[in-house]
């Protein structure tokens, strides 16, 4: 994706230039600056519907077990994520069934943060699309 250290280094100002180079190499190491505008907008709706990123950049996401088993694959297959990354797990509540996928890079939370992605909770805090989005060759 263009402008991969201009985003880091917005999202991420307080944060020392060698931290912001170690993610940089992070990310490019995984290849997610390979990801397409397409697939990295899709994540990002992921996580602003159905989805959660934590304080520690850790991402959460729940819905129906087919729903979650097309994501986990899309996130092992598209994204690079290792599968011993990501943890499925079922959860019953008083209402149901649903299953919560969650993804232990830190990386890949602050990657999708740089794009847009809203971390903590979303009732509280707003969230809008990202601008590139719209703007985007791919939409």
């Amino acid at each position: 994706m263009p402008g991969l250290t201009k985003r880091l280094s917005a999202a991420f100002g307080t944060l020392e230039q060698i931290h912001i180079t170690k993610l940089r190499n992070a990310i490019e190491e995984m290849g997610w600056d390979k990801l397409s505008s397409t697939d990295v907008a899709y994540l990002i709706g992921k996580v602003a519907g159905d989805g959660n990123l934590d304080k520690a950049y850790t991402l959460h996401f729940v819905g129906e077990k087919r729903c979650i088993k097309e994501l986990k694959n899309f996130l092992i297959a598209t994204a690079n994520i290792p599968e011993n990354k990501v943890s499925m797990r079922k959860k019953n509540w008083l209402n149901g069934t649903s299953y919560l996928l969650q993804i232990n890079i830190a990386a890949f939370g602050r990657f999708l943060y740089a794009f847009g992605a809203t971390r903590g909770n979303k009732m509280c805090n707003n969230f809008r699309v990202p601008n590139w989005i719209f703007s985007s060759e791919d939409s």
